[in-house]
């Protein structure tokens, strides 16, 4: 692949984080619309979320290693009281902390596993963010092709929602990158 589309993707995927920051889907909580009707194991829950949450924001390895640990205690925990959406936005994390590791191969699984419960429970804002970070851990191992398919997946998305500025934006780094291969 051409040094030059390499760095128009590069490009590509720096302006998804942004646009989906821009579209609302940014580093932030879910609403918790999903804990209506939960009972108190979903209170211990939410309090390791935002302990976990605290942990991931120290960037320090051991503070990064337990809040990716703590995502993944609790991602299960959402699973198995049915939440997929809280357990996606878990799963989620645990793969942007491995990211900040060092450990593509597991942050890729884990995205993946996110993305597949974002998209079976119509959560778009979360698609859109999962696929970003999915596009970004590709694009950073060398796996442009890939890289290249979530960028336009979350382009897909980000149409769902009808965000017409924030889709003309990522339309606009997609058009780059073919350029970039002339």
């Amino acid at each position: 692949m051409p040094a030059i589309m390499i760095s128009a993707l590069i490009r590509s995927t720096h302006a998804l984080f942004v646009l989906a920051c821009m579209a609302g889907c940014g580093f932030a909580f879910p609403t918790g619309k999903s804990h209506v009707g939960l009972s108190a194991i979903s209170s211990g829950l939410s309090r390791q979320k935002h302990q976990a949450f605290e942990l991931s924001r120290v960037w320090d390895k051991e503070s990064v290693s337990r809040a990716y640990a703590s995502y993944l205690e609790l991602a299960a925990a959402y699973s198995r009281s049915g939440d997929d959406l809280e357990s996606a936005f878990c799963l989620r994390e645990a793969g942007r902390l491995s990211i900040s590791l060092g450990n593509s191969k597991s942050a890729v699984s884990l995205l993946e596993r996110s993305l597949a419960l974002e998209q079976k429970g119509k959560n778009v804002d979360g698609e859109v963010e999962t696929l970003a970070f999915l596009t970004y851990v590709h694009s950073s191992i060398g796996n442009f092709k890939a890289s290249e398919r979530y960028l336009k997946s979350a382009v897909q998305s980000l149409d769902r929602i009808l965000d017409k500025n924030t889709l003309a934006r990522a339309s606009y780094h997609i058009g780059e990158s073919y350029y970039a291969r002339e």
